[in-house]
């Protein structure tokens, strides 16, 4: 059975790898001419990616940190995270060290770059790429992100919303104070948060909101230091089916994130760590039936990180609000607080 992958982001490249494992070499398609770029996420991860990838923790860390700051308008919080540590990625070289990962096992992966799937056939079994070419498939998985040809050919994600993610970041000519900062303030976001991390010689500030903020040029204006990344993005929120005959989705394209911090990749690997089970059982039997199996798994997995996540950010919403739950966070433990709500501090059994 012929497996095609369209998305060679963390989804894509960390399925091919666990299918690779399994004796079973899946084609890979992007539209982009290299692994990493452009980037659109912050980099910043739990643990949990390193319980797959150990191997290449050392080639993609750029810095560790062991506390975050919560800040609303006239109080803020410190969570220390010692037992469960935060890590920022040297984000273009976690797509290629994950790849690499693959060439270890096989020494061509199948991968095609800078061919973009335009089309797909659902009565024929066909990827539309826009040369014109057209690849069989068996098994189809859409790793493509927010806006999935994959998703949107087979009405997987009818019951989904978007929000805006904006990211700018910095070089300075001083080395910064480590300290993540995280703003609940409706003048920042009236949804989510506003961040700051300070590294090294790096400052990364940006936001997600339901709509466009604004004052974040004039933020973003504000920073000294020579600006050397800057993007903006729509992040997909909401329940999105996850198979659909022979059909399925992992990562961002299955509205996989925490809800929390809106971050992919941790879900995105543990989604395709899943799918790559059922793929194995369905290529084995040559029979499509295992993948329906896929969502169930993925939820039992997920949805308590996910619930936890959503409850999290409603009750900071609260806090930001109410000087009296603000100074009620003040006298309690606050790290405790942040264990049960913060969904990089749940472990997941895989």
């Amino acid at each position: 059975m012929r497996v095609i992958i369209i998305g060679a982001g963390v989804s894509g490249l960390s399925l091919q790898y666990f299918l690779c494992k399994h004796g079973i070499e899946a084609l890979v398609i992007d539209s982009k001419k290299k692994l990493g770029l452009p980037i659109r996420d912050t980099g910043l991860i739990s643990n949990t990616t390193f319980r797959f990838f150990p191997e290449i923790k050392d080639e993609v860390v750029e810095e560790v940190f062991d506390e975050s700051e919560f800040i609303f308008d006239k109080f803020s919080v410190k969570f220390s995270s010692k037992k469960s540590k935060m890590y920022m990625l040297k984000r273009d070289k976690l797509d290629q060290e994950i790849f690499n990962q693959t060439k270890m096992l096989v020494k061509k992966p199948k991968l095609l770059l800078g061919k973009k799937a335009v089309g797909i056939d659902p009565e024929k079994n066909f990827v539309v790429l826009d040369d014109g070419k057209r690849i069989k498939y068996d098994i189809l998985v859409g790793a493509d992100g927010t806006y999935s040809i994959v998703t949107r050919t087979f009405g997987l994600d009818k019951n989904v919303r978007y929000i805006v993610a904006q990211e700018a970041i910095f070089r300075t000519k001083t080395k910064q104070e480590k300290r993540i900062q995280m703003f609940f303030s409706d003048e920042y976001s009236k949804e989510h948060f506003l961040w700051r991390i300070y590294y090294d010689k790096k400052i990364k500030i940006g936001y997600m909101d339901r709509i466009v903020n604004k004052r974040f040029s004039s933020l973003v204006s504000s920073i000294k230091g020579k600006k050397i990344e800057e993007y903006a993005d729509m992040i997909k929120i909401g329940r999105v089916k996850l198979v659909e005959n022979n059909v399925m989705v992992v990562g961002e394209a299955a509205g996989l994130l925490k809800p929390f911090s809106m971050g992919g990749i941790s879900y995105g690997i543990i989604s395709s760590f899943v799918a790559s089970r059922f793929i194995k059982k369905a290529v084995e039997t040559e029979d499509i039936l295992p993948l329906s199996e896929y969502e169930k798994i993925v939820r039992v997995l997920l949805d308590k990180g996910i619930v936890f996540g959503y409850l999290s950010k409603e009750v900071f919403k609260l806090i930001k609000r109410s000087r009296f739950l603000q100074l009620m966070l003040k006298v309690s433990n606050a790290n405790k607080l942040a264990r049960m709500l913060h969904p990089d501090f749940i472990k997941l059994s895989v």
